[in-house]
């Protein structure tokens, strides 16, 4: 079960007696008891590199502990939380011997490749939205076109850029990218680079067959999950449904299904970047290109 970091807060939050949401705390511990009882393995990396990479160092390690305490409580107090017998969890709570070691060096915070990614396909997506020459069908068809030529042509990506250039009849969890504020622009391009990459890591499992849940309080997120997991467990592909519910103009879609295929049917051609390999460097290199054009 992957949770998204709206999950992990909230769950962080059992120690506290006033939650900030009576809602969301509900909703988390329907989710974690949901977790123990089907016997799931937490998949929480992401969320806590998320937490790591805006705070310091001894305050990501705090965080992390807190959640797997969280998570050590046995059920029965999990229940008497859910039924409102308790006001929150104590200290007495987390099992005796669960013991974790004392901290004396951190290591130094490094982006995920796979965020890199992510974040690199988010800023293409917000320098394509500010070129006001383009429409959304022409935004979207040079997007797929850099993403076979220079990232990853998968799921996630086309899906969230499909939705943000499309006629958007709900929230995008790219939606703060258009601001014109720089700082307020940097902010919401790391904050959806990483729902994308939690995006991609569950896709990455669903593709392998492994029998993953996404776990998000996150409307936008979890649309386009239920999306992509449809597309991706269909027995034929049904690019036209979903793409349908983002361009209604039939005569978009069947622009944008000509030439998805195109990409789709040579995606093992041996001169596109990707398949000579990515390395974090080519990441760093075309990440600066696309910050500075965006004013970063």
């Amino acid at each position: 079960m992957i949770l998204d970091r709206n999950i992990i807060t909230d769950v962080i939050e059992f120690f506290k007696d006033e939650p900030r949401d009576e809602e969301f705390r509900r909703i988390a511990l329907a989710v974690i008891l949901f977790l123990r009882f089907s016997e799931f393995l937490p998949g929480m990396l992401p969320a806590l590199q998320e937490h790591e990479s805006q705070h310091p160092r001894e305050e990501a390690y705090t965080d992390a502990l807190s959640f797997f305490n969280a998570l050590s409580v046995p059920i029965e107090r999990y229940l008497d939380l859910l039924n409102n017998r308790i006001a929150r969890f104590g200290a007495d709570d987390v099992p005796s011997g669960l013991v974790f070691p004392p901290v004396t060096e951190i290591a130094e915070f490094n982006f995920p490749t796979l965020w890199m990614a992510c974040y690199l396909v988010v800023l293409k997506i917000a320098s394509l939205e500010r070129d006001l020459t383009l429409s959304g069908r022409t935004r979207f068809e040079n997007l797929q076109n850099w993403l076979y030529n220079n990232a990853f042509f998968a799921p996630p990506f086309l899906f969230v850029a499909s939705h943000f250039f499309g006629a958007r009849r709900d929230g995008s969890i790219l939606s703060g990218i258009r601001s014109l504020n720089v700082s307020s622009l940097k902010k919401s391009v790391r904050n959806g680079a990483w729902d994308l990459y939690a995006l991609s890591d569950w896709h990455i499992r669903t593709k392998r067959r492994e029998f993953s849940v996404l776990a998000s309080r996150d409307k936008a997120l979890v649309g386009i999950a239920r999306k992509m997991r449809e597309f991706v467990m269909a027995e034929t592909m049904h690019e036209r449904i979903f793409l349908s519910e983002d361009w209604p103009k039939p005569k978009d879609v069947d622009a944008l299904i000509k030439l998805m295929h195109g990409h789709m049917k040579t995606l093992d051609d041996p001169s596109r970047v990707v398949n000579r390999g990515l390395t974090r460097e080519y990441y760093l290199e075309e990440t600066k290109l696309l910050e500075r054009k965006l004013g970063f």
